[in-house]
């Protein structure tokens, strides 16, 4: 009798017992996630040396950032059209995460976040990658920042004359006027009028980025703050001198319509208005024209060929030779330049893989160079380049599949058990109730997510939300599904003894968290728990992460709720059964 009552106690409490440790063991999973990739820190390379530079295109290059600008409101920009129709327009494509610091980062070093380790908004501290700042201080040349704080952060020790720096160097807080568009407009213009020494000179506006997330990237009030931007940019290209000078305008990241179902904006996601950019570039060394759209690392090859410097060593963009206005020895020139950057950058790249690179790629470009043969000697390193491109895309592959291979496990193990548990169970009709319920559970989980909610598997999706709340709804959402299943399991068992209930409801939980556990399994086979030389797809990453969330909430839920719940609910419709079965034999005997 003992044993009997042991082995009941256990058919009710040990599976909400082990759902609850899951959920226990995906919020230490999740926390294991976040932490891994906010301090990614990017497959250590080693020292590298710079390259060559070749002759100065300009005296002076700046480069005005609009945080948040999307590519298509950037038309709607009178002085910034003015300028795209007397120079050249590059329209460009951040990566994703299309956040505001690595998109600083990119714009200055020419590293995307899976090279430089900045990945999110809370990163700290100095850029870890070589930058245009750092190779123009190498060279003599001094530099200038315009901007708000987190630039200063970044690249504080490289800079000569530094608006955020000294606004930071103050006793106290400085006001916010001090960060407005027409301040940052107006020491812009100071600057440029009054240190003419300078060579290289970045201007940072941020009105777009704070419209767009409180009203939308489409809103009259997001075109409003583009349009405020636009005043300033005509302020600072009327005091330039157009025979030394080349003034470029781009930004770090777009801006989504509409994030779920605020009427703010969004950024951080693959969607194109995220990753869609303006490049405008006008002035010496420029030759008009629209050209095809480039990535965002372009930038700062390009910049470092107008103004004569080495490429930072670890930029992953490719100079844009076809808008520059150059000889066709300085191309050729500038094209070697590159290809000896990226043979640099990625041998040492490849090493880190261990993979023996291509050695002296480069040579017959050179012979030909020195030949006079400055077509040839371009069509050569273009070469080289599609085949370093191809040599690190194999190289990254193949470690990929070596360690799928290692981590089959994670593929194979939550499918085979729950075929296992199917085929062995008896009686196998029981599970029909169960596996209805839990693909209720996916049905009204995704409704609440996409169609409620309004969200998408996107950083974008967090818009302008505080992100400690955004995750926190997501554990409350798989915890709130959970709860209405429960009461449509209470339905479905209302007539069935409550040991059979607790046990349908345990079933239903189990099958709903192997649900879960079949696309977290194919996550960490294709990526594994662990963010160390790579970043994973942030797409299938942030779907990842949702789904820890979740799954935290229904294990939760499955061992202090679900069953109970269930239980209450069937009892509840047992009884209101009951009682109106008796008033209508009470009102027969009447009769």
């Amino acid at each position: 009798m003992a044993r009997r009552l042991w082995v009941r106690l256990a058919r009710i409490l040990l599976i909400p017992l082990l759902l609850g440790t899951i959920g226990y063991g995906a919020q230490m999973l999740g926390m294991l996630a976040f932490d891994q990739f906010l301090h990614y820190t990017g497959l250590p390379l080693g020292p590298l040396p710079p390259g060559g530079a070749g002759p100065a295109l300009c005296d002076r290059v700046v480069v005005v950032v609009v945080d948040g600008l999307r590519e298509d409101t950037s038309h709607r920009m009178p002085a910034l059209e003015r300028l795209r129709a007397s120079g050249a327009d590059v329209p460009s494509w951040t990566q994703v995460p299309s956040l505001s610091l690595p998109g600083y980062t990119v714009l200055g070093t020419g590293a995307y976040p899976d090279l430089s380790g900045v990945t999110t908004n809370w990163y700290e501290g100095t850029v870890q990658v070589d930058s245009l700042f750092a190779r123009a201080r190498e060279a003599g040349k001094r530099t200038a920042l315009v901007s708000e704080p987190s630039w200063h952060m970044l690249y504080g020790p490289w800079i000569d004359v530094d608006y955020a720096g000294k606004l930071l160097s103050l006793t106290e807080e400085p006001p916010e006027n001090h960060w407005t568009t027409e301040a940052m407009g107006q020491e812009a213009v100071r600057v440029l009028r009054e240190e003419k020494d300078t060579t290289l000179v970045y201007i940072y506006f941020g009105e777009t980025d704070k419209a767009g997330e409180e009203h939308g990237g489409t809103s009259p009030e997001y075109l409003q703050a583009a349009q405020n931007v636009d005043a300033q940019i005509e302020a600072i290209a009327r005091v330039l001198d157009w025979n030394r000078d080349t003034l470029i305008v781009t930004a770090d990241h777009g801006m989504i319509a509409r994030a779920g179902r605020t009427r703010g904006g969004g950024h951080g996601g693959g969607e194109p208005a995220a990753r869609r950019i303006p490049l405008v570039m006008a002035g010496c060394g420029i030759t008009p024209g629209v050209y095809p759209d480039g990535g965002q690392a372009d930038l700062v090859p390009t910049v470092a060929a107008l103004l004569g410097l080495p490429i930072p060593v670890h930029s992953q963009g490719h100079t844009r030779l076809d808008v520059l206005a150059m000889t066709p020895r300085q191309r050729a020139g500038a094209a070697l330049a590159l290809g000896e950057q990226q043979e640099t950058l990625y041998q040492a790249y490849l090493r880190a893989l261990g993979v023996a690179p291509e050695v002296d790629g480069l040579e017959e470009a050179r012979a030909a160079f020195e030949a006079g043969e400055y077509g040839q000697a371009l069509g050569l390193v273009e070469a080289f380049l599609g085949r370093l491109e191809s040599a690190v895309g194999r190289a990254v592959a193949n470690r990929l599949w070596r360690e799928r291979v290692l981590r089959l496990p994670y593929l194979v193990v939550p499918p085979l058990a729950g075929a296992l548990w199917i085929a062995f169970y008896r009686p196998r009709r029981a599970l029909g109730r169960p596996f209805l319920l839990a693909g209720l559970f996916v049905l009204l989980h995704e409704l609440l997510y996409w169609g409620i909610r309004g969200h998408s598997f996107s950083f974008s999706a967090i818009g302008n939300m505080d992100t400690e709340v955004f995750f926190l709804a997501r554990t409350l959402d798989g915890a709130i599904v959970m709860a209405v299943v429960a009461v449509v399991a209470g339905v479905l068992w209302r007539r069935q003894p409550w040991e059979e209930v607790v046990w349908g409801a345990n079933l239903s939980a189990l099958a709903i968290v192997w649900l879960f556990l079949l696309q977290i399994g194919l996550y960490l086979w294709l990526y594994g728990p662990t963010v160390s030389w790579r970043l994973p797809h942030l797409g299938w990453g942030f779907k990842y992460y949702l789904d820890l969330l979740a799954l935290t909430g229904v294990g939760l839920a499955s061992a202090l709720i679900f069953p109970w719940l269930t239980l209450g609910v069937s009892r509840l419709f047992l009884l209101a059964d009951r009682f109106r079965r008796g008033s209508r034999a009470g009102k027969a005997k009447r009769v």
